[in-house]
């Protein structure tokens, strides 16, 4: 078999079972200020707009020509997740039809996205639904609006 020295019969520890539970150097420590987690936490407005804008067009790194619709940067531009964020804290970010609270939930426009472009960012043409309560309205996944 060949030497067998003293130190290579020493049972290791794998890296997952070493950091488990008392014998990780981060138990039961709680960050506090500075060094805790952003998660959860937003930018402000103005920099979210910012930082918006500075990657639009060829100053992104995904650019591909302009290949991107109209439709598409409409529908991914910050002025609509401003709008969606704002209906739903108008709301409490509740479902308006059946009552739950912060779950699956989206932002329906009351008058349609395609029909009313000057109401797409309008606060006031915005309700928050829960996904089983949005897919019953009449004009979910761009149907014709009701005549």
């Amino acid at each position: 078999m060949g030497n067998l020295s003293e130190h290579s019969l020493i049972k290791r520890e794998s890296p997952s079972e070493a950091k488990k539970g008392i014998k990780n150097p981060m138990f039961g420590v709680h960050l506090i200020g500075e060094k805790s987690s952003r998660f959860g936490k937003k930018h402000k407005i103005e920099t979210r707009i910012k930082l918006s804008e500075k990657r639009k067009g060829s100053l992104n790194p995904s650019w591909k020509g302009g290949v991107t619709s109209e439709n598409a940067k409409l529908r991914e531009g910050i002025e609509l997740r401003l709008w969606r964020e704002s209906v739903f804290a108008r709301d409490n970010w509740t479902c308006q039809k059946c009552g739950i609270r912060g779950w699956d939930l989206q932002a329906h426009h009351i008058k349609s996205f395609k029909f009313h472009p000057e109401l797409r960012t309008a606060i006031d043409n915005g309700q928050t639904l829960c996904f089983d309560c949005h897919k019953l309205t009449y004009n979910f996944c761009r149907r014709e609006e009701k005549k």
